[in-house]
């Protein structure tokens, strides 16, 4: 049988404007980004080592072995999405309404983890929430408000995360729900370390704790936070120590996620304490860790990202370079938009490090990333800081001040009186030169 001809490949980002963005394609949108991937390294004709993903490739004819697969994958996915849908039809039959919005946040916990659709997943828990404020019961609405306030952390949307749980720590507070009040405070600590708030988060964890005892699993969760907290603030002992609380306590219950996490912090720590061999050695056990229990991409992703930057700080370039590939593949694949913005910069700083002046395709791809999605001012505002110090390095001294002054205006917003501190002093030093 004579095989079909082979076309020119097709660019990804006109592939997937192509196709419409609808659900029962997203499993093959998925196949068409990971090809992509596979096509850079084997096709040395379209290799672009300064490529985004605004420069890849696909070959649609390679994606033919792929539907059986694709197929499997949707039809799974809505066996668990269609299950859920009939639970909520059957408690609402029994008249069982803490029963519908269980059903209902279960809808959403499959939209959310399975194919990473947290619009779709709002739905659901927006939908139970409007159940759940009809009851006399709170701890329904407490759930749902729990689960709206980490999808919006998870997509960077801090402020309305916060929102989220200030509102369900006073319903859990009025409930004396101890369990309740605990995951709120959690997830305030943790909305004041995306803001980078040192001391406002360790008040909430704090908090958080006095509530958790009871709560293993959650008392866990809050001492890996709070040791997260104190290496921000540079308190590296009490780092150590609610590290090492945390690792021990992830240990006993199990949770092979928590310890990647708690592996993944103490690399950090340790790399802030200059020891970065060590860091790389936590990230390197956390990948091994990860591999037995079955880690998701989202977790897979954090530690390989970590790794890449860990080695882009040491010289190693070229174990960089190939963290960070992966760690593309794995952001566009799974859709982190957030992630994918970040290793961007990496890569800007990589080819800095290589004195590749073209790496400002890496910074331009970032900021329209970010932008595009309307994420977390705190990333646009790294972004612009990471692309003054790259045009600083190339002495581009007029647009690195652009750069510095976005970011100046952006971290004036959040509040960062620290990073504000560190830019003004950066450009009096380059000013002065």
């Amino acid at each position: 049988m004579t095989e079909a001809p082979r076309g020119e490949p097709l660019r990804l980002e006109h592939a997937m404007r192509l196709l419409p963005d609808i659900e029962a394609l997203a499993p093959l949108r998925a196949l068409i980004a990971s090809s992509s991937n596979a096509l850079r390294f084997r096709d040395e004709a379209v290799a672009d080592p300064n490529g985004t993903i605004a420069r890849r490739f696909v070959q649609p004819l390679d994606l033919r072995s792929h539907i059986p697969a694709a197929s499997a994958r949707l039809s799974e996915h809505f066996a668990k999405l269609y299950g859920a849908a009939v639970e909520v039809l059957e408690a609402e039959q029994r008249g069982d309404l803490t029963g519908t919005v269980a059903a209902l946040l279960r809808g959403g916990e499959v939209e959310e983890h399975d194919v990473a659709r947290s619009v779709h997943a709002f739905q659901w828990y927006a939908h139970a929430l409007g159940v759940a404020e009809t009851l006399r019961d709170r701890r329904p609405e407490i759930r749902a408000l729990h689960r709206i306030g980490r999808l919006e952390l998870g997509r960077s949307s801090v402020d309305a995360a916060a929102r989220a749980f200030q509102r369900s720590l006073a319903l859990a507070e009025a409930e004396m729900w101890e369990e309740g009040a605990a995951l709120a405070c959690l997830g305030l600590g943790e909305c004041a370390l995306a803001h980078a708030k040192w001391q406002g988060a360790e008040a909430w964890l704090t908090r958080g704790l006095r509530h958790a005892p009871p709560n293993a699993e959650i008392a866990a969760r809050i001492t890996l936070a709070l040791g997260e907290a104190a290496r921000g603030n540079n308190d590296f002992d009490a780092a150590r120590e609610r590290l090492s609380g945390a690792a021990a306590m992830f240990q006993a219950l199990g949770d092979r996620d928590g310890v990647v996490r708690t592996l993944h912090a103490t690399a950090r720590l340790a790399h802030a304490t200059g020891r970065a061999g060590d860091a790389i050695e936590k990230l390197r056990l956390a990948l091994a860790e990860g591999r037995r229990g079955g880690m998701g991409p989202a977790l897979e992703l954090m530690v390989r990202l970590g790794l890449g930057e860990l080695h882009l700080d040491a010289g190693r370039l070229r174990e960089a370079e190939d963290e960070l590939r992966l760690s593309e593949s794995l952001a566009i694949s799974n859709h982190f938009t957030d992630a994918l913005a970040r290793l961007y910069v990496s890569f800007g700083k990589l080819r800095a490090r290589q004195g590749d002046e073209n790496g400002f395709v890496f910074f331009e791809q970032a900021l329209a990333l970010s932008r595009a999605s309307a994420l977390n001012p705190r990333l646009e505002a790294d972004i612009c800081l990471e692309y003054a110090r790259f045009r600083v390095a190339l002495a581009e001294h007029e647009e690195a001040s652009v750069y510095f002054e976005r970011a100046r205006e952006l971290f004036e917003q959040l509040g960062d009186d620290g990073t504000l501190r560190r830019i003004r002093t950066e450009q009096s030093q380059y000013l002065s030169r």
